[in-house]
């Protein structure tokens, strides 16, 4: 894992002075999971390839911003977090849309059920963050949405890295009893976020 991370380091500051190897490295990398996780939400091999190169589009747009002190993986799985919600938002009013007007296709109502399905789960955990205490609340956002190890929020906070943890597991706990009677949503939550 350490190595991982030197490793990543090395090509984060190579890419932040305009490498495209190690842009490609870095796609060759981490293209294939950002796929699969795509692909398993999007539902559609092409969507999932579109939604790759926007993600890789912004980090090379936004090279020269990237926090060498912040995990570079932690950092990309949030740019695709925040994509797949994007594009489920943006698809679910073209399907609202739809609605409206009465087209109906028996596949496309599959894939929308799926799709408002994790929207109501994103809303759900949104929520259920929102409840959180002011401390587990803040730990929480640094953590999942800023990608910072518990090192790190120790360190912005003035706390220990035990804990942080301690806040982080709380506030998990409290998000998952939130989630008990969403039997799909906490699934799916917990294989993207846990």
């Amino acid at each position: 894992m350490v190595d991982q991370q030197h490793s990543d380091l090395q090509l984060v500051r190579s890419l932040q002075k305009g490498d495209m190897r190690a842009f490609d490295r870095l796609f060759t990398k981490y293209g294939g999971k950002i796929f699969y996780l795509a692909k398993g939400y999007l539902g559609s091999r092409e969507e999932a390839e579109g939604l790759v190169q926007e993600v890789f589009i912004k980090i090379w747009e936004n090279r020269r911003n990237i926090k060498e002190h912040l995990s570079f993986r932690s950092y990309l799985f949030t740019i695709t977090y925040n994509a797949i919600r994007k594009f489920l938002r943006v698809k679910y009013r073209e399907q609202e849309f739809l609605k409206e007007f009465q087209i109906d296709d028996p596949a496309l109502t599959d894939q929308v059920t799926v799709q408002i399905e994790y929207i109501e789960l994103l809303e759900q955990v949104d929520l259920a963050v929102e409840k959180l205490p002011r401390r587990q609340r803040q730990i929480y956002k640094l953590s999942r949405e800023e990608g910072l190890s518990h090192k790190e929020i120790a360190r912005i906070l003035s706390l220990r890295p035990k804990t942080v943890e301690n806040h982080l597991h709380e506030a998990m706990k409290r998000i998952r009893k939130h989630l008990g009677k969403l039997d799909l949503l906490c699934i799916l939550f917990g294989a993207l976020f846990l």
